[in-house]
This record gives C-alpha cells, sequence and structure tokens, in this order.
C-alpha cells in the first residue's frame, strides 16, 4: 500500500539569505500577487557624442534624471565625465605613410579635456541634445565689448573655457519649479530650464575656419550656473556673494526656498529666488562629518552625514528659517550620498554602508533591509552560477570566456535608490556589481543583467548591460547604462597614386544606453534598427593633407579654401535633378529616384585673401574649376542616368540662390586626373565658366570674400560591397583654382586648398556592423545586443516534522505561460524557458560528484529536469487526433463549438495551467530551485503556487552523519 504524501507550499515573500540555511533566492523576478519572471529592459536609445577626434572616452557616469516640462516634454539629464579633444580639424604628418600616429590634431583651437560632458535626451521628440559645461560670459567682470562666448572660437582666437571633470563621486539632481538643479561641491550648482530639442548640433570648436569667417555661434543659455544675486529685502539685509555662496553637496526644496548643503551647513533661499541666499539664513549641524544628502520631509528637512541622521523642524511664517529645532535622530545610521535616497508614497526610503532604511516622520527609522543583510556582511551566493559550475561543464574553452557573477557583494560606490511607482517597488541599485535588489511586496528579490544562457555544453556570460543606473518617468521606468567602447577600423582609401593608400584613421567612441522596462517584450538590450534605437554618430571631422608627395595636395599656405562641409544623409526615395539645370516644369521622369545609404556632400568656397585679378569691378572670378578624388572601392556617385554622358555625369542640386547660375557647371566621373569619363572612376572633375551661366552678372561667380559660400551638393552612395566601416570618403583635393579671364584679357589664377569632412559610415544593410539591431526580420547582425533573462526560483527548505527520512516526488507548479518560442537568442542552449533541479541535505549549495551518480530516480542525491514544458497541449487536431500546444506558428486556428471539423481553437488568452515535474530524492530536507532563461521577446512565465509531495521514508541516515 503507497504511503500517502504530504502537500508543502513553497512559494515565500521573498530572499531570506540571512538564515543558516541560506533561504529562499530569487533573481529576476517581481511579485505583484504572483511571481512573474520581469520583463526586459529594451533599448530605447543609444548615444555617442558629437566630440572627438580619434576617441571619445567615458569615463564615469556621474548620474541621471527625468523631468516632464510643464510644455509636456519627457527628458532624461544625464551627465558623463568624458576625456574628449574639442576641435574638429586633423591633418596628416606624411602623405606616403599614413598610420593612426600620423594623423594629428591641427589649429591652433581645441584641446584635450576631461570634461562634464551633459546630455540630454527628449523622450517626446527622440531628440538629443549635449553641452560641455563651461563658463558662461555671465560669469565675467569683463566689459561687454571683451566678452566672447566660447563657440566663437575658431583657427585664429581661443575662448575655450571648459570646467574640468571632477571624478569619484556622483552628482546630485533636484528639480524645483520646472527647473532641474544638479551639481555638487566642486562643480558648483546648475541648473537646466527645459527646452524643445528638435535636432543635435555639434559641440566641437570651428578650427576649420578663421576669425573672419568663422560660424559666430557663441552660447547657450539652456543650461547655466547658478548666479547668486541680491533678493527682496537687500536694502535691509545682507545677502551672499559670489564669493560666498555655497557649493553644495545636495539641494532640496521646501516652502518655495531651495535649501542648500554645503559641508555642515544648511542655506535657505528666499522664496521663488533660489540665487538669493540671506546671509543670516542657515543652520549649522552638530557634527565632526559633512552632510552627505538632504530630504524634505512634511515641510521638514532630513539631514545626513555618512553616519548620522538629523531632523530639523521648521518654523515656518518668517523671513529667515533658521530658527528652528534641530533634532539627532541616530548616531550609527547615515546615507550614502544624494542619489541613495528617494521619497515615494509619504516616506524617505535610504541607503547606507549597513542596510536600507525608511521613515515617514523623520524621527522612527526601519529598517527595511532584513532578509538580505548578508549583502553587506559577506555576500550572497548565486546558486544558478554554482549548478551550472556543479555539472562539470566548464573546460578550457569556457575558461576564455567571459566569467559569470557566483556572487553579489555590496559596493557602497554610486549606490542608488529610485522608487517604481507604476509597480510599488523600491529599486537599490549596486552599479559597480552590475545588479539591484528590489522591493515589493514585503519581500526582497535580485535583479540582474547578464546572462549564463549559451550554446549547449558552453559556460559564458553575455555582459551588455554595464553599470545600471534607473530613473523613473511618469509612465515608465528607465534604465541609463555605460559605457560600450567601439573602435572604428578605416577602411577608406586614397586613390590618387597609382597604388591606393590607406588612411588608418582608426578612432574609437564610447556610448550610453537608455533602456525601457518591458520595451521588445522579455528580452535585455533588444534594438531595432528601423526605429533608429542605435543613435550613434561616430563624428567626423574636417582633414587637410600635407604636401609632403607634390603635386598631389595644394599647398596650405593658399589661404582660399574649397570645403566639403559634414555630410547630409538623406531618405529613400528622395529625388534628385537628371540635369543640372532644372527644368521649368519638371515631370517624374525628370527626377533620379534613390535608394539607401545616400549623402549629400556640400561644397563651399572661401576666398579668404584679396583677388589678384586686376581689371576694375566686379574684380569676380568668372571660372573655377574643383578636381578632387574619392574612394571609389566603397563609394561611387549617383548618376544622373544609365546611359549616354548621364552614366558618367553626377548628380549635382545646387541651394536656391545658386540656381540662376547653374547652366555655367560641368560635372564627369573621370579614371583619374586626365583620364577619360567613367561610371566607375575614382576622380569628379568640376567646371564652372560663366560664359555659359545666365543669373544677372554674368558671366561673374558672385563669392562673398571672407565668407563660406555655399556653391552646390553631390550625391554619394556606399557600395555595399563587403563590410564597410568607413571613416571617410577618401576625398583629397587636386585641383582648386578662382579664375578670372575676362576683364583684362590675362588669366589671372588664384589656388585653394582643400578641407574636407571626414564623417563616418557604418553600412547598416550587412550582418556583421557596428550598430546594434535588426537588419531584417529574424535576422540580428552578429553584434545584436540583446540577451536572455535569467531567473532563478530558489526555495525554502522543507521536510515532514515528523519524519527523520522523506522521500520527494512530485512537484505541483500553478504557472501562466505562452509556452517557448522558435527563434531565439541564443541558439541551441543548456537550458530552456522551465528546469528544475530538486536537493536533499543542502547539497544544492554542496555538491560534490558523487552526489549526481546513480540511477534517476533511486539514490541521486541532486536530480536535475531539463527543459520541462511551461504549457499543456489543449488543441485538438480532428484529422490527426493529436494534441498540440496552442502557440505562433503551430496549428491554432479559429474554431466553432458546434462544429469540431471547423478549426479548433475557441478562446484566445495566456494559459493558466497546472505543471507536474516528476522526481524522486531521499533526504531529511528538500530544496527545489526553479530557473530558466527567457530566450526570445514574446515568453513569459507567471508562478502562482509551487507545492511539492513528500513522503516518509524511514529512519535518520547514519553514513556520513557522524
Amino acid at each position: 500500500m503507497a504511503v500517502k504524501g504530504t502537500e508543502k507550499e513553497l512559494l515565500t515573500d521573498g530572499i531570506e539569505v540571512d538564515k543558516q540555511s541560506k533561504g529562499p533566492f530569487i533573481q529576476n523576478m517581481d511579485r505583484h500577487l504572483n511571481w512573474k519572471v520581469r520583463k526586459g529592459f529594451g533599448q530605447a536609445a543609444q548615444f555617442d557624442s558629437t566630440l572627438g577626434l580619434n576617441n571619445v572616452e567615458y569615463r564615469q557616469h556621474l548620474g541621471s534624471h527625468y523631468i516632464k516640462s510643464n510644455f509636456g516634454h519627457e527628458q532624461i539629464v544625464t551627465v558623463i565625465a568624458a576625456r574628449v579633444y574639442t576641435g574638429n580639424l586633423i591633418k596628416t604628418t606624411s602623405r606616403t605613410t599614413m598610420t593612426t600616429d600620423t594623423w594629428k590634431a591641427a589649429g591652433s583651437s581645441g584641446m584635450y579635456n576631461t570634461a562634464y560632458l551633459l546630455s540630454i535626451y527628449d523622450i517626446t521628440t527622440d531628440e538629443l541634445y549635449e553641452e560641455l559645461l563651461h563658463n558662461k560670459t555671465e560669469d565675467s567682470s569683463r566689459m561687454l565689448p571683451l566678452q566672447h562666448g566660447l563657440y566663437e572660437t575658431n583657427d585664429d582666437v581661443n575662448y575655450e573655457t571648459y570646467i574640468r571633470a571632477q571624478e569619484g563621486r556622483q552628482l546630485f539632481f533636484e528639480e524645483v519649479n520646472d527647473t532641474l538643479y544638479f551639481g555638487d561641491a566642486r562643480l558648483g550648482c546648475w541648473a537646466y530650464i527645459p527646452t524643445t530639442i528638435r535636432k543635435l548640433n555639434s559641440k566641437q570648436v570651428h578650427a576649420e575656419c578663421g576669425f573672419d569667417w568663422a560660424n559666430w555661434d557663441s552660447e547657450s543659455s539652456i543650461v547655466r550656473k547658478m548666479v547668486p544675486n541680491d533678493g527682496d529685502y537687500a536694502d535691509r539685509y545682507v545677502y551672499l556673494t559670489k564669493s560666498e555662496f555655497p557649493k553644495p553637496n545636495d539641494i532640496t526644496s521646501v516652502f518655495g526656498r531651495v535649501v542648500y548643503v554645503d559641508d555642515k551647513t544648511l542655506w535657505f533661499s528666499d522664496v521663488g529666488k533660489p540665487g538669493s541666499v540671506l546671509a543670516d539664513n542657515y543652520v549649522v549641524i552638530p557634527s565632526e562629518n559633512a552632510i552627505t544628502a538632504i530630504e524634505e520631509l512634511a515641510g521638514n528637512i532630513l539631514i545626513f552625514t555618512e553616519s548620522e541622521t538629523f531632523f530639523y523642524r521648521i518654523t515656518e511664517g518668517g523671513l529667515l528659517l533658521s530658527g528652528g529645532t534641530l533634532q539627532n535622530v541616530s548616531n550609527h545610521i547615515g546615507c550614502l550620498n544624494p542619489n541613495s535616497l528617494v521619497k515615494a508614497e509619504g516616506s524617505v526610503l535610504w541607503a547606507d554602508d549597513d542596510g536600507v532604511y525608511s521613515t515617514n516622520n523623520g524621527l522612527a527609522i526601519n529598517k527595511i533591509s532584513i532578509g538580505i543583510e548578508k549583502l553587506w556582511l559577506d555576500n550572497i551566493s548565486n546558486p544558478l552560477t554554482q549548478y551550472y559550475q556543479a555539472l562539470g561543464l566548464i573546460d578550457a574553452a569556457d575558461l576564455a570566456n567571459e566569467n559569470t557573477s557566483i556572487l553579489f557583494k555590496f559596493d557602497s560606490k554610486n549606490v542608488h535608490i529610485e522608487f517604481d511607482h507604476i509597480r510599488k517597488s523600491l529599486i537599490f541599485a549596486i552599479p559597480q556589481q552590475d545588479f539591484a535588489m528590489i522591493l515589493n511586496s514585503d519581500g526582497w528579490s535580485v535583479w540582474n543583467f547578464e546572462s549564463m544562457a549559451a550554446a549547449n555544453g558552453t559556460i559564458k556570460a553575455t555582459k551588455n548591460i554595464k553599470k545600471p543606473f534607473f530613473v523613473m518617468g511618469d509612465e515608465a521606468l528607465y534604465m541609463v547604462g555605460s559605457s560600450e567602447a567601439y573602435t572604428i577600423s578605416d577602411d577608406s582609401k586614397f586613390t590618387q597614386p597609382a597604388t591606393d593608400a590607406d588612411m588608418n584613421e582608426d578612432w574609437t567612441t564610447n556610448s550610453y544606453y537608455i533602456l525601457e522596462y518591458g520595451r521588445g517584450g522579455a528580452l535585455d538590450r533588444s534594438v531595432q534598427w528601423s526605429k533608429s534605437e542605435d543613435r550613434r554618430l561616430i563624428n567626423g571631422k574636417y582633414y587637410k593633407m600635407s604636401s609632403d608627395t607634390a603635386p598631389y595636395v595644394p599647398n596650405d599656405a593658399n589661404k582660399n579654401v574649397v570645403l566639403v562641409d559634414p555630410w547630409v544623409p538623406v531618405d529613400a526615395g528622395y529625388q534628385l535633378n537628371n540635369t543640372i539645370v532644372p527644368p521649368a516644369t519638371p515631370s517624374s521622369s525628370d527626377f533620379v529616384t534613390t535608394a539607401g545609404d545616400i549623402f549629400l556632400l556640400p561644397f563651399s568656397i572661401v576666398p579668404a585673401e584679396p583677388y589678384a585679378f586686376g581689371g576694375t569691378f566686379p574684380k569676380l572670378p568668372n571660372k573655377l574649376i574643383i578636381q578632387f578624388f574619392f574612394d571609389n572601392n566603397l563609394w561611387v556617385p549617383v548618376f544622373q542616368g544609365a546611359t549616354a554622358a548621364a552614366a558618367y555625369t553626377p548628380c549635382i542640386s545646387f541651394p536656391a540662390e545658386r540656381l540662376p547660375s547653374a547652366a555655367g557647371w560641368t560635372v564627369v566621373c573621370r579614371d583619374g586626373a586626365g583620364g577619360g569619363a567613367s561610371a566607375t572612376g575614382n576622380f569628379i572633375d568640376l567646371q564652372y565658366d560663366g560664359a555659359t551661366a545666365t543669373h544677372t552678372i554674368q558671366p561673374y561667380m558672385n563669392l562673398n570674400q571672407y565668407s563660406r559660400n555655399r556653391l552646390f551638393y553631390i550625391a554619394m552612395k556606399a557600395k555595399h560591397i563587403n563590410t564597410q566601416a568607413s571613416t571617410s570618403m577618401g576625398l583629397e583635393g587636386y585641383r582648386l583654382q578662382i579664375i578670372n579671364d575676362e576683364d583684362t584679357g590675362d588669366t589671372y589664377t588664384t589656388e585653394a586648398h582643400f578641407r574636407p569632412w571626414q564623417g563616418s559610415f557604418i553600412d547598416n544593410k550587412l550582418s556583421d556592423t557596428g550598430r546594434h539591431g535588426t537588419t531584417t526580420a529574424g535576422s540580428p547582425p552578429a553584434n545584436n545586443p540583446a540577451q536572455p533573462v535569467d531567473w532563478v526560483y530558489k526555495t525554502i527548505q522543507v521536510g515532514l516534522d515528523d519524519a527523520a527520512q522523506s522521500k520527494a516526488r512530485s512537484l505541483w507548479l500553478r504557472i501562466k505561460s505562452r509556452g517557448k518560442g522558435e527563434a531565439t537568442t541564443i541558439a541551441t542552449p543548456e537550458f530552456g524557458l522551465l528546469n528544475g533541479i530538486l536537493a536533499s541535505d543542502w547539497k544544492d549549495w554542496t555538491s560534490q560528484f558523487v552526489d549526481y551518480q546513480g540511477t534517476a530516480g533511486l539514490n541521486k542525491d541532486i536530480q536535475d529536469l531539463q527543459d520541462g514544458t511551461s504549457i499543456r497541449a489543449r488543441m485538438y487536431d480532428s484529422v490527426t487526433s493529436a494534441m498540440h500546444d496552442r502557440t505562433f506558428n503551430n496549428k491554432a486556428t479559429w474554431g466553432d463549438a458546434s462544429d469540431t471539423s471547423d478549426g479548433n481553437y475557441l478562446i484566445d488568452d495566456e494559459e493558466y495551467d497546472t505543471i507536474n515535474m516528476s522526481t524522486s530524492v531521499k533526504g531529511e530536507y528538500f530544496s527545489w530551485m526553479l530557473f530558466g532563461h527567457m530566450n526570445n521577446s514574446a515568453e513569459n512565465l507567471e508562478i502562482s503556487s509551487i507545492k511539492a509531495t513528500l513522503r516518509p521514508a524511514g529512519g535518520r541516515r547514519r553514513k556520513g552523519r557522524g
């Protein structure tokens, strides 16, 4: 007769690792009534900088903050300490032997600097703004005619005044009256006034242009340093001056006043005037330690040092707030930094070096990190990693792979706390260790951002999310990750000599990425190319060539300049004229329709020295010659047609003011200088002869001296012949001349030199590219950063109180699932969506080889169930009489309850099933670990019950218990 079994419920509220038996462990699950595998953090955007010549180095993420403006735009503000070069002009020191080392910064402007890089991502418009923090003209005491904005810098004068970034700790962020304040004691207090962001402007200084023809940008007023000023009571009271104004570690606001923290002092501003601080309006805390953070609570101020807590009760109504009551609440509980506390639902929650705490009145402090205190005292072991290693899957090849994280440890650097008001969850993030602890429904779980899922038989960790920093929006939870480096190997060539010369101008760019919870389904870091979720620019710069190999390069001593300005990408379907002069009434046959990766190259000319033409007014050129080489290995012009002359005549477009002179231009693609016309050539020959033009001052070309005169645009297209990552089109000037032979009968020729823009191009048509995202549906490129979410639910140790020995039999799961997806991020993984392991007597933590031996179901102390089903077959096939899973791309068709032959499915909803896992292990106590990998964006799993069946199986074991 079979022994009756006893069922035990194994679901608990959360992690309890402080027990001697280690207790339950829960990873990447979220509890709201039931335990659900968390959704993935999909990529919303990824950005690098508009700065840099050869390298942009993101040294430290200093913090991010969400703000919703009073005009309804949602924005995420991020500050990064970045090592950059601020100029935009380079040159090569050797035309014949080019390497990364022979390309050097050029011009008298631009500098290498570690600066504060402010980045503002407008979620509403999907646009980015960036700025290097620098001293503004408002900070200067010089006379107005002597003041210059930073971006008035050019090749002749330099007005750069950047603020050197200090690393090591994060900045504070505080929103007050629709203005975001940020900074620290070293940077000072800065303010961002929200604005509509329409496009990204380069923040390079203009080293490519001289004083006379500079672009004349100056400075932005979007971000400003807090400037002290006298308030409304200056006739009776003394206000802090610029030298006395606090450099705060943190700020908060109360009753319309900004409260600044400077070392051990709280300073209170006037109502509605954050820059006006009375000299007597302050409070000093009695401590040997500096204040690390403050927060308003119910009209009072909660004050922290690294190891103390104070509560300041404000007496409202007077001009001064310095007459309140200060109370010492704790001498052993402090706060780590301004970002490691958050106010939510009437309480303040914060972290220090010993735990996580909350208070709703400023006086009674509750420790809410009970159950996970080993995180501070020792560490928390990851049982999933332990199990993978216990299976003996590691070999020599695996040791060369990225290591998996075995332990979760506390690291106080850059710890921050956020509250998810949608899911009512506290997020306690430890960026240096790449994980976060989540508190909801009175229980903790751990969210990590790496995956152990790998091809069958392989141990490898995928870690595509680094240093997670959480920001909560009105309607979504975001994460800022940093940083990701990408090096472009320059494939472009100079084709001017008989043997092509590699440019070899490789460079490295760093980027950060913004992820959104639930975007893209179940996977972490999923990216969709068509949505522009990878917005890295790999920004370019102007360059000029060394003249060490004459006569190829016009001498830089010629002050006149022909520029190719930054490339303009055009969308597929953009129409170009198939004639140089557009018809008065064009029809569809008068255009060339483009398709994919077309760039317009804007050509401008700067007559930067007086014409030496002789004759009388207007002393303007009547002829221009612009001839240059390009890299025809990777690029080809867009031609006007496919037959006759149109097949080797590049499309050329004109700005409106140049249309009347367009008839004077001819353009031909040739095989080298002086070569014949060819559609496969590497040389473009542009010549203007005013005799055939039709404009008012014909034959002369109207060019303003010391100005950037836009001439025309040439359309160039990538060839897509191989994996293409070029940082240039290999543009090299050959003959650039400004000519007058009209006025005196003599020919006067003035030379110019060439300064083309070295843009960047990463071929998104091919599978292995530098950009992230799916090039075609279901076919991710080799660099796809998407990774599975690894979930774990490890139960408490259970046994029968009245039986020394028991046998663990069936495990009953009540779950909701969509089943396992067919298209997987990791092909042929070792484990699937739902797997289980049963171990007796703590062998799940101390397992040895002997524990896995024996016949399954008889004497194994550890038993595993790999890749179990998470849904039941509930669709009946009337033809084959077989049962099928109801999943996508399967046999589900809508049915009719009155006709079994008409379809096979009546109601469509996620299935809520009871699943059995059959096991048989003997011991005194047992623990089950359920785990899996969300390997497809459509997968999900929710568990409402886990019940184990235990049966008595005799007395205590004697062997091995002495």
